[in-house]
């Protein structure tokens, strides 16, 4: 009678670790096996690098022409930003000008 007893105590325990090990071994496969990209475009951020050589951080592409301007939320430097784009004619390319909100 007392071996019994002790069955029935520790019962709920075993079908509980039975219970995680099904659930485990049923899942092991789930996961991903690709190694992870923790490069912005992965993450689906947008890059600029300023006039000043400091890269911005932006959930929406930047596409400006020369002399406008746009304000977007820089998920690097937590705030809104000021873009301005300027086109060099020298380069042949936009330098961008980016300051910081007058609202933050």
């Amino acid at each position: 009678m007392e071996q019994v007893d002790k069955m029935n105590r520790y019962l709920p325990t075993v079908l509980w670790l039975l219970a995680c090990l099904l659930f485990c071994m049923l899942n092991c496969n789930c996961a991903s096996t690709h190694q992870l990209d923790s490069s912005l475009e992965a993450r689906g951020f947008f890059t600029l690098e300023d006039k000043r050589a400091l890269v911005h951080e932006y959930k929406q592409p930047i596409i400006m022409e020369h002399n406008d301007k746009l304000t977007l939320y820089c998920a690097k430097h937590f705030e809104w930003e000021v873009i301005r784009a300027s086109y060099d004619s020298k380069q042949d390319d936009y330098i961008y000008f980016v300051t910081t909100h007058e609202k933050n």
